[in-house]
């Protein structure tokens, strides 16, 4: 495909668990903002909040099934209903900068890139305490029904079994711990 002189990090893990939040701690570090590069994903969802927009390009489902046929996305996935990929061409644009990659997309999309890339790529797998701890956080933000929250809840379990082939599992029971934890883990490889 193509060659990348750094590393691209993977953040990833079920629905609710806190990836989002977590990567807006670690990018606010100085040294790893100095040498970290976050990509935003394309989704078809809805957004939550002005805040998201820093994290994904939202696009309607026509544009996006449009890039896939167009080969321009490194990797998608339908979770939920919605659609999720990584642009192909920002990637591209990113090996030109002298940082490493972060990514957080879903637990499917970061084994493809490990298979693409393998020795380039880290996978972070960022753990619940506990399902029902992560069933509290997903009812917490906002609007679902029982159907999708027993939708997630089976998901959960998949993606937790392949968390086992994930380089790092790192278990989010409090957000300044499990910052410094992924910080100390992107700091020791570069």
């Amino acid at each position: 495909m193509f060659k990348f002189k750094h590393k691209i990090f993977i953040i990833s893990g079920p629905s609710g668990v806190g990836k989002t939040t977590l990567i807006k701690y670690l990018l606010k570090d100085k040294k790893i903002s100095k040498i970290l590069h976050k990509l935003k994903t394309y989704t078809t969802r809805v957004p939550r909040g002005k805040k998201e927009l820093e994290d994904y390009y939202f696009i309607d489902k026509k544009e996006f099934e449009k890039l896939k046929k167009e080969g321009k996305l490194l990797e998608y996935q339908k979770i939920y209903g919605d659609w999720y990929g990584t642009p192909l061409k920002d990637v591209k644009e990113s090996l030109k900068v002298s940082k490493h990659l972060l990514l957080c997309i879903d637990v499917k999309g970061a084994l493809k890139i490990k298979r693409l890339f393998e020795k380039e790529v880290v996978l972070i797998f960022i753990a619940p305490p506990g399902l029902k701890e992560l069933r509290k956080r997903i009812l917490k933000r906002g609007k679902i029904n029982k159907k999708e929250l027993e939708e997630r809840m089976r998901r959960v379990k998949e993606e937790l079994q392949k968390s086992l082939r994930f380089d790092y599992i790192v278990v989010n029971r409090n957000l300044k711990e499990t910052v410094f934890r992924i910080k100390n883990i992107i700091l020791s490889l570069v």
